[in-house]
């Protein structure tokens, strides 16, 4: 499932609650044409408290991110996602970087 932020308490709860996949899009990714230093050093990001409330809440997520590239062309189609592999960057010390996802889908 694919949200835009920001939205009002209570707006997506319904859409998301089987999902197993999130996808926040944040509209980011016009920084990154404007603002290349904005865009690579002060990225949207997932607080602890809101991906603690998202586990909390959301029994069925596998995993869930924050868009920061342009995937607009899915959103305008009917899409079916089958499979998604998703390769992190290893780092030893590291509790979090940029992860490539990659998805298999179906465009109706």
């Amino acid at each position: 499932v694919v949200i835009d932020a920001p939205k009002k308490d209570g707006d997506c709860g319904d859409k998301i609650a089987d999902a197993e996949l999130l996808i926040i899009k944040t509209g980011y990714t016009k920084v990154r044409a404007e603002d290349t230093k904005k865009y690579q050093y002060n990225g949207p990001y997932l607080t602890p408290e809101v991906a603690q409330y998202l586990i909390d809440n959301f029994q069925n997520f596998k995993f869930f991110d924050i868009e920061d590239m342009d995937l607009s062309v899915l959103y305008e189609k009917d899409v079916k996602v089958n499979k998604v592999v998703t390769a992190p960057l290893r780092i030893e010390g590291l509790d979090s970087s940029q992860v490539t996802i990659m998805a298999e889908i179906e465009v109706a």
